[in-house]
């Protein structure tokens, strides 16, 4: 007989829960802050932007979610 081991599930974050809800509106105003930001040549905002649209990306594809949700 083998030994089973389980391991605890990690609990989500209250921002991670954030971003994986977010809905295909919200999603989309980022978007388009960070094109805004882009034309202006806003550096430290483009990277702000950019840095969350990444880990909203990333939250919702380890739900299982895709990156964008349908709007």
């Amino acid at each position: 007989m083998g030994v089973v081991v389980q391991f605890p599930v990690p609990k989500k974050s209250p921002r991670s829960e954030r971003l994986t809800a977010m809905s295909a509106a919200e999603i989309s105003d980022v978007v388009a802050a960070h094109e805004e930001a882009v034309a202006e040549g806003a550096v430290d905002e483009v990277e702000r932007l950019g840095d969350l649209l990444d880990e909203i990306g990333r939250e919702r594809r380890l739900a299982g979610l895709p990156e964008r949700p349908a709007a």
